[in-house]
This record gives C-alpha cells, structure tokens and sequence, in this order.
C-alpha cells in the first residue's frame, strides 16, 4: 500500500473546514469530519482507484481523481504517483473547480 500524503494546500483546506466546523456547529461534528477524513484517505490507500476520474478528464488534467468525504461536502482531489498517493485539495463540492485551477492546483 502506498503512503497517503497531502500537499500544503490540502493541508490547509483541511484545518479551514476543521476550524468551521469547531466554531460554527461545534467540536462534536469537527471530530466527526476528521473520523471521516481520515476514512477517505485511507480508502484512497487501499484502492487508489476508487475516486472519479471524472474530474480529471473534465479539467484536462490525466491521473486526477476525486473521492466524497463520508458524510460531509467535500471532495478529497488526489492523484497516484510512483511511490506514493498525492493528496492535492480538499474542497467543497460546490466550489467553481475550474477556479480552483487557477489558485495552482
């Protein structure tokens, strides 16, 4: 099994949600979202080919895949490397995705 790693900007989409959901409808549903993020990664381990595709052939960008957080908006943007699993993003699913490729993927 390769080794789930997240980029900077994952890194920081993820807290922006954490601390949302801490101060707006509190810590409770904040764990929750990270019980369910850490369930999304690790699926993602286990067959990193269980996201959508979709996505990536929409943007233009090859190997991109998509995978729901469990109970949560948020899509986890990911591709498959050599030796490891990428995690790019980590953005709401309705966010404008095409914006998100000007913000450096």
């Amino acid at each position: 099994m390769k080794p789930v790693v997240r980029s900077q900007l994952a890194t920081a989409d993820a807290r922006s949600a954490l601390a949302y959901y801490a101060n707006e409808v509190g810590t409770d549903i904040a764990q929750r979202f990270l019980a369910s993020l850490a369930a999304c990664y690790a699926a993602i381990a286990e067959a990193p080919g269980i996201g959508s595709a979709h996505i990536g052939y929409d943007l233009g960008i090859p190997g991109l895949r998509a995978r729901r957080i469990p109970s949560f908006p948020f899509l986890a943007f990911y591709m498959e490397q050599d030796d490891q699993i990428v995690i790019w993003r980590l953005l709401h699913e309705k966010r404008d995705f095409a914006s998100w490729l000007a913000e450096g993927g």
